[in-house]
């Protein structure tokens, strides 16, 4: 089993600035190991937020050493001769990135004895991840059939939820039923609702992030443009490069086979 999820062509690295890929994560290894990849240099695969650099990767690249241990240090700062912290790592880069704390202003690691100016840091510590597209990363998206599929099942089970309740209820059905499930569903960490899950599929954000409850809110309620044209703002998923209908186009949202793992 670990053989086979090691040999899964996933990874993704930046060469001359554009994604290449996907490979293997012992091919990802052996261009590390050659020099091919240096450590600074950035790696992705699906599932990870951003891009990251092969050096932050310290348990699949040991040998490359992180500078310093930055993002996992408590550190001190000075501004105008006034000391501040500790604080983590991460929110000392996010300061520097803000320009809250200047190239002359002074940080301290734990442990260290000297300051340093912030200018002198290493620069890939300072470094903010590539600014890669999210469009530009490898996904399979989900065609009309299979959503088709997905959105009956779904149907089925919000009949048989509104038939138990109407019995039990004397008729009381829980009002906005279906838009509670299809939100709550696609916010939650399954990202998908029982049909979709059924169908091997999940939906994501363009920027390849987990749908919040207001944005899988948004998202559903835009399927009524969806409707009021006819169906043929379903109908577009056939059409569209990505397989979006109009709601998804609004709503910035893809929805993706979910093969991974």
């Amino acid at each position: 089993m670990e053989s086979a999820l090691l040999e899964k062509p996933e990874w993704h690295y930046l060469e001359s600035g554009r994604p290449t890929g996907p490979i293997t994560l012992a091919a990802l290894q052996g261009r590390v190991k050659t020099n091919q990849l240096k450590p600074t240099d950035w790696v992705w695969k699906e599932g990870m937020g951003d891009w990251t650099t092969i050096q932050s990767l310290d348990s699949i690249f040991p040998t490359t050493a992180s500078l310093g241990a930055y993002s996992g240090s408590q550190w001190h700062y000075s501004i105008s001769g006034k000391k501040y912290g500790p604080i983590e790592g991460a929110k000392l880069k996010e300061m520097i990135l803000r320009r809250d704390l200047l190239p002359t202003d002074l940080v301290q690691a734990d442990g260290e004895k000297d300051w340093t100016a912030v200018s002198d840091l290493p620069e890939d510590a300072l470094r903010e991840p590539p600014n890669i597209p999210f469009l530009a990363r490898t996904y399979s998206y989900t065609g009309f059939t299979k959503r088709a599929l997905a959105f009956g099942i779904d149907a089925l089970l919000l009949l048989v939820v509104i038939f138990i309740s109407a019995m039990v209820f004397n008729g009381f059905v829980p009002p906005l039923l279906s838009t509670i499930y299809f939100v709550s569903c696609e916010s939650s960490p399954a990202q998908a609702t029982l049909g979709k899950r059924v169908m091997g599929i999940k939906i994501i954000s363009r920027t390849g992030k987990r749908l919040t409850y207001w944005h899988a809110f948004w998202r559903d309620l835009s399927k009524g443009l969806s409707l009021l044209t006819l169906g043929i703002g379903f109908v577009l998923i056939g059409f569209t490069p990505r397989k979006q209908g109009l709601h998804d186009l609004m709503a910035g949202t893809l929805v993706i086979n979910d093969d991974i793992g």
